[in-house]
């Protein structure tokens, strides 16, 4: 019965990278970069943080409801934790500002209560990354300034294909921020792939319903690309 829910999740997640609209990145001096490197063997995450103005501490945009101090190990040593009414910062030990920093983390299943699950896995080990879960604030307090003009996140997996928004690229990939993120497909499953949809399904589903999909996913797309 798990490994069944398991696979309906993926299936149904597998629409959400269909659906999205594509946002290719574009050029800004003044948007904040977050380059994703997924390390396949280890099942693990170096998230690199590249702001286009030092600051003394940055707070994330998502109050996501799992322990990212618990879950995410900064890499620099002169930076630290911080939460202060209810919201949760990275800020510079010994008071200087910083323009970049480093996140390492392990792929995290678990479910999160009226949250977006940071990760999916699929019956292969490939792997669903929701990008939100890495947004920054654009403003270090509520009175203060945007110190960025919106996030441009940089993906990387060279032993993976990466897949969303209706694409699919080789090993690399970078996309602009649009609302509240997407899920980002790492692995190696062959999309269903025409003109007008590319979806990741799971092949461990029952025989009859990776059939079906097969068969009437790429016709359901043609009728809306259509109508």
């Amino acid at each position: 019965m798990k490994n069944t829910i398991t696979l309906t999740i993926t299936l149904l997640f597998s629409l959400l990278l269909m659906l999205s609209t594509p946002t290719l990145g574009s050029e800004s001096e003044n948007k904040l970069q977050i380059h994703v490197h997924y390390q396949q063997a280890s099942d693990s995450w170096l998230i690199q943080y590249k702001l286009p103005e030092a600051v003394e501490r940055v707070s994330f945009a998502r109050q996501s409801n799992f322990d990212r101090t618990q879950h995410y190990q900064i890499t620099q040593p002169d930076l630290k934790w911080q939460q202060e009414d209810g919201v949760l910062s990275i800020t510079a030990a010994n008071g200087k500002k910083f323009t970049s920093f480093s996140l390492t983390f392990d792929s995290f299943y678990g479910f999160i209560r009226k949250d977006y699950s940071q990760n999916v896995q699929y019956s292969d080990g490939s792997v669903l990354f929701y990008t939100n879960h890495l947004s920054l604030s654009e403003k270090l307090t509520a009175q203060s300034e945007p110190i960025f003009d919106g996030t441009r996140f940089y993906f990387y997996s060279p032993k993976t294909d990466i897949v969303f928004s209706g694409k699919r690229y080789k090993h690399k990939a970078s996309w602009d921020l649009v609302g509240d993120g997407t899920y980002i497909y790492f692995g190696t499953i062959t999309p269903i792939e025409n003109d007008n949809m590319i979806a990741v399904v799971d092949p461990a589903l029952p025989k009859w319903v990776w059939q079906n999909t097969q068969t009437y996913f790429p016709k359901l797309f043609d009728y809306y690309a259509k109508n």
